[in-house]
């Protein structure tokens, strides 16, 4: 590049004018971020130029302070807000102008965050992408929501968690007579857990869920009017789910399996179709939770309430979406950790010899008996939760008050339209509240804990509506 002087008079107004509009853009860059610093009262935090919701993050590879992929809080956990000495920071962004997220990790901020729904909505745009079958207790706010929420909190029973109880214990011993004729007696090798435990929790819902009882032999065929079986329909759904999200219908066109998602889509549609249609004429009681939700569904329009099928198919997709991949996730690292610590998984046989010494199933009424099991998935919940990091917004001005590592009470100002996030792997790592919280004990949930400080299905009137199903139905497998 030639010096200064030797450019034409046209290059140096040229460069004189880029270098006058670097500056004033930087001038103006760095007021903003002052009148940002000064808006949520100059709370420390991390820096960043790009947002870590934004897909440019996917492309670009981690560079301290200029990108931070999604997985940040993965491999931080609560080393971050150490480094700054509280559990609330202002996370700066500057692309494309600078603005402040306030990080949560203090239990009380927390609580009063998700038990106020209204002044802490959840930024609904940001999951409209979940919305392939209909509108869901997952995508909505407001009225909405509610109504949403009330059809399918209603279709949640006892009878249904049975159910599921029950489906669990017929597919597992399935799946050890299997093992038990290939020769592998009492011990048996796994060489891809995940695989496996994904195929279990989709048997479960297919039976639990739509009342499609399926078997370890997988040797069905499409009915009439179908071209994939429903099991094939839920694992190809299931498996390829990601790239419905993100890619459009052109895209998955080129490709072989990405027309296979993309009739899978389809096939569900008219799976659930034909499942309302059947379920409206039956004579016959049904326990599974597709029938639950169409039982609540009409009930709710006897009282003038509209809840429409879209919104019936949006809702079972919902379902689905957070019953498989989380459940199968949570199992398969429930089984890894017990492998790792034999210790442990011996106390649970243990436990599970003395309720069950005639070495029968377990039964639905025994769930009370294993607490040491549920000990075990609470601990996997808390050191892999199933969600991260829970979004929220500021509706109106607010205030958290937080103590920091040196004992000091901090008050921060959050201006209204202000991002909120949970951070749940904080959270859960927090020392303050969980002794060595990097091991893996399940003993500290059979003593004294902070509850606050545990919300793996987040908490307050959005809270997981399926929890209670997943903390019944995961010791189950496990046992």
């Amino acid at each position: 590049m030639p010096p200064f002087n030797d450019l034409s008079p046209a290059s140096k107004y040229a460069t004189i004018f880029g270098v006058f509009l670097v500056s004033i853009w930087a001038l103006g860059t760095y007021l903003r971020y002052l009148r940002v610093m000064r808006s949520v009262g100059w709370t420390p935090g991390p820096k960043v130029f790009f947002s870590p919701a934004t897909r440019l993050t996917l492309l670009l590879p981690n560079i301290p302070g200029i990108n931070r992929k999604l997985d940040w809080t993965w491999k931080q956990k609560y080393w971050a807000l150490q480094q700054y000495g509280q559990d609330v920071l202002a996370n700066i962004i500057f692309y494309p102008y600078p603005r402040a997220t306030i990080q949560l990790a203090d239990p009380k901020c927390i609580k009063d965050v998700m038990v106020n729904r209204s002044a802490f909505p959840k930024p609904v745009k940001a999951y409209k992408m979940f919305d392939i079958f209909g509108p869901s207790t997952v995508t909505t706010e407001g009225e909405t929501w509610k109504v949403h929420h009330k059809v399918v909190a209603k279709s949640f029973s006892e009878r249904n968690n049975k159910l599921v109880w029950n489906e669990t214990v017929d597919i597992t011993t399935e799946l050890f007579s299997i093992w038990e004729t290939e020769g592998q007696g009492d011990e048996a090798s796994i060489s891809d857990i995940a695989e496996l435990t994904k195929t279990l929790t989709l048997m479960v819902i297919g039976s639990a869920a739509f009342g499609m009882k399926m078997t370890w032999k997988n040797n069905e065929v499409p009915p009439p009017g179908h071209s994939m079986t429903f099991r094939k329909t839920l694992q190809v759904f299931s498996s390829g789910l990601l790239y419905r999200f993100v890619l459009p219908d052109w895209v998955l066109n080129l490709h072989s399996y990405g027309r296979e998602i993309r009739t899978s889509c389809d096939e569900i549609k008219l799976y659930m179709k034909e499942m309302i249609d059947t379920r409206l004429t039956s004579p016959h009681h049904h326990d599974d939770l597709f029938s639950n939700l169409l039982k609540a569904r009409e009930e709710e329009r006897d009282g003038g309430t509209v809840f429409s099928d879209e919104d019936l198919t949006g809702n079972i997709f919902a379902l689905l979406f957070a019953g498989h991949a989380t459940s199968a996730q949570t199992l398969a690292f429930a089984l890894t950790y017990l492998a790792l610590y034999p210790e442990v998984q011996d106390r649970f046989l243990d436990q599970i010899r003395d309720c069950l010494p005639s070495g029968r199933p377990p039964t639905y009424v025994d769930m009370s008996k294993l607490s040491y099991g549920t000990a075990i998935m609470q601990e996997v919940l808390r050191l892999i939760p199933i969600v991260p990091v829970i979004p929220k917004v500021s509706e109106h001005d607010a205030q958290f008050t937080t103590r920091a590592s040196d004992g000091s009470i901090r008050h921060i100002p959050v201006p209204a339209g202000t991002s909120l996030f949970i951070n749940i792997i904080g959270l859960h790592y927090n020392p303050t509240y969980w002794e060595d919280p990097h091991e893996f004990r399940p003993e500290r949930f059979l003593q004294q804990y902070e509850k606050s400080a545990w919300v793996p299905f987040s908490g307050g009137p959005r809270a997981c509506t399926g929890r209670r199903r997943v903390a019944k139905s995961l010791p189950d497998a496990q046992s």
